[in-house]
């Protein structure tokens, strides 16, 4: 396959996700395939949902924030080359600083009292 062969005929870019697997190794799909914790958990909320239309999810701070969520929330969205969040820190700043698994980690306990993102937000003048 070329490299043109893969573009995309209106935006004449490649997919976002599109990973050609070395020879031996893992493609990107497997790397990437959600573990079956994780899927177990969507089904239960998607049951209860579905279930119970009305019933409302106050508290997911406690899902959102386990380890194995915030883990494979920051593989998909590093190999999706996702761009520096509202602190404009960028993954490689991350990986080359506290590294990953602290900012995970000082991520989730952040995260139930909403600090991130009120510490880190910039006035609208900068934007």
């Amino acid at each position: 396959m070329s490299s043109r062969d893969n573009i995309t005929p209106d935006e004449g870019r490649v997919p976002a996700l599109f990973v050609q697997p070395k020879s031996g190794g893992k493609g990107i799909a497997d790397m990437l395939t959600t573990p079956e914790n994780i899927k177990t958990l969507q089904r239960k909320l998607y049951g209860k949902a579905k279930q119970e239309p009305a019933y409302r999810f106050y508290a997911l701070y406690d899902k959102i924030s386990r380890d194995d969520i915030l883990g494979h929330a920051w593989r998909l969205v590093r190999a999706n080359r996702g761009s520096p969040g509202i602190d404009g820190v960028s993954f490689e700043a991350i990986e080359n600083g506290i590294g990953v698994n602290t900012f995970l980690r000082e991520l989730a306990r952040e995260a139930p009292q909403g600090e991130r993102q009120r510490n880190r937000r910039r006035p609208l003048s900068e934007c």
